[in-house]
Formats: C-alpha cells, structure tokens, sequence
C-alpha cells in the first residue's frame, strides 16, 4: 500500500480530498455532529484543511493532534478555534503543523472530555471489513473507544 501511495499524483489526491470533503458535507453523522476531532493531513492522504475549514465555519468544536512523546499513548487532541491558527503552528517532522507544546498544557485533551461525537482518522488502507492499517506508530489505534471504522468505511 505504501508504493501505491507514492504513485498517487497530487491532482489525484486534491480530486478524491474533493469529493471526500463533499460526500462528508452530506452525512448526516458529519453534520449533526457538535464536537469533531480531524488528524491533519499528510502530502499522500486525503487532505483536511477544508474539512477543518468546513467544520469551524459549521461551528463545530473541533480538535487536532498532538504529539507529546515517543509511545503511542502519547497524543492528545487540542481545540482549534480557527484555521489560520493552525496555519501559524510550527511543522513538526512529518512537515505537519502541530500545536505548540506549550498550548498541550493550555487546552484539555478532548479524548478526555467525552464530547467528541465524530472522529476523522488517517489511515494507510481499510480493508473490506472496516479494519484499518495506519502509518505503524500506534498514536490512532489508541483512539479505538472514540470511533468506528464502519462510519469511515461508510462515508468512503
């Protein structure tokens, strides 16, 4: 999956993010969703900045990663209140903006809180029963109690 991936162009990638970002504007889970948590997204994935551009126009609450150690316990999930805040946050080494450390004490981790009500996770591929590969650090796997992979397998 991994080479298929680098064969993928970016017009492909911007089409599929394209019609990612419409099919979800159109679920219904999506819209009555209050409270949403998005992982940011990397060059070969389908891209969130207009998802999270969408969902803050919606005035949904929305949470992004953070990574705050090596183990894959180690993310939290971070209020954003706008996009060109994300915009300004420093790139961490995947090239990914990420919020300061410093804002990791600031803001609750929302996979705490227990409002998250739609979760968008990254994945390498689903297969035909819903499970999901990710990049192989974990950070996702750990979110398990907070989605299913049957509403991502059903929007896609």
């Amino acid at each position: 999956m991994r080479e298929k991936l680098r064969t993928l162009t970016p017009d492909f990638i911007q089409l599929e993010s394209k019609f990612c970002l419409e099919r979800l504007l159109s679920y219904p889970p999506f819209l009555s969703a209050t409270v949403i948590c998005s992982y940011i997204s990397m060059p070969k994935e389908v891209q969130t900045y207009d998802i999270l551009k969408s969902a803050l126009l919606l005035n949904k609450r929305v949470f992004i990663p953070k990574i705050t150690g090596k183990n894959s316990e180690d993310m939290v999930m971070l209020e954003i209140f706008s996009f060109d805040e994300v915009m300004n946050f420093p790139k961490n080494s995947w090239n990914i903006p990420e919020p300061p450390t410093d804002l990791a004490t600031l803001r609750p981790d929302g996979t705490t809180l227990g409002e998250i009500d739609f979760v968008i996770v990254p994945g390498l591929a689903f297969d035909n029963t819903c499970a999901r590969v990710g990049h192989g650090k974990g950070y996702y796997g750990e979110m398990n109690g907070l989605y299913t992979a049957v509403d991502s397998y059903e929007l896609l």
